[in-house]
């Protein structure tokens, strides 16, 4: 990932970036803005290496292609009204992902939960705080 210079994190414009190992190859994968800054930012490689997985300033988890095609939300269904999502995962064999999730009460007053999504419904696990 790589952001736009900013005298602060809140306002830091981050975007997703692939690279050949020798820094050559360089293509950005998602506009600057979409992807989320400072310490809970990650992306992440799919275990077949199709997918990229990241949050959003908003709390809400992406995938993208590394071509920078298929820019696609993933719709959580937790039942919980609001939540921010954040640190995504793949399972090992691709089909799950993990993360962690602030709810009910918002990103600092909420609760930090793993959470495995399965189907229409979310399973709810501890999540170490960060």
């Amino acid at each position: 990932m790589r952001s736009r210079s900013s005298t602060s994190f809140q306002t830091q414009q981050v975007a997703v970036f692939v690279a050949n190992i020798d820094g050559t190859g360089l293509l950005q994968l998602t506009p600057f803005g979409l992807a989320m800054a400072h310490d809970l930012a990650s992306a992440n490689w799919s275990p077949d290496g199709l997918k990229i997985i990241s949050a959003t300033p908003n709390g809400r988890l992406f995938i993208v292609h590394p071509d920078g095609t298929g820019l696609t939300p993933i719709p959580l269904q937790t039942g919980t009204g609001p939540y921010f999502a954040f640190q995504p995962h793949w399972s090992p064999d691709g089909t799950r992902i993990i993360f962690c999730m602030f709810i009910k009460g918002g990103y600092l007053h909420g609760k930090s939960r793993r959470l495995w999504p399965r189907g229409s419904y979310v399973h709810d696990e501890p999540c170490d705080p960060l």
